[in-house]
């Protein structure tokens, strides 16, 4: 098969729709996205974003610092959700803002974290 027969073939697999504007309302609310919190995915997460701060890699500094263990940075926790939303939506829409998808709580190494998540204006 040619790489132009192949990629059509792949484009055509995909789901390109996601739900339409007038299928949803605010207050709608997403399947809850359920992620269990590794101390890898805190750590790889942590490095990607280039945030070297080490309440994000060294438990021992960490719980000296006051927290119970590392936790999961901002940025990354916003990656993931972000990412969950748009394989919601899909590639043709647009997410415009994010709220504070833990409510401001850190997302500790083995943890699961289950966020209910509401669409808003």
């Amino acid at each position: 098969m040619s790489a132009a027969k192949s990629a059509a073939s792949s484009a055509s697999a995909l789901n390109l729709s996601g739900p339409l504007f007038s299928a949803v309302a605010v207050g709608d609310e997403l399947p809850t996205l359920e992620l269990p919190i590794t101390r890898t995915l805190i750590v790889s997460g942590a490095i990607a974003s280039r945030d070297y701060q080490d309440v994000h890699h060294d438990s021992v500094l960490a719980t000296d610092r006051g927290s119970k263990d590392i936790f999961m940075n901002i940025l990354t926790t916003n990656g993931l959700v972000g990412r969950y939303v748009t394989d919601w939506s899909g590639p043709r829409k647009r997410q415009r803002k994010l709220g504070r998808p833990f409510g401001g709580s850190p997302a500790f190494v083995r943890n699961r974290a289950s966020l209910p998540l509401t669409l808003s204006s």
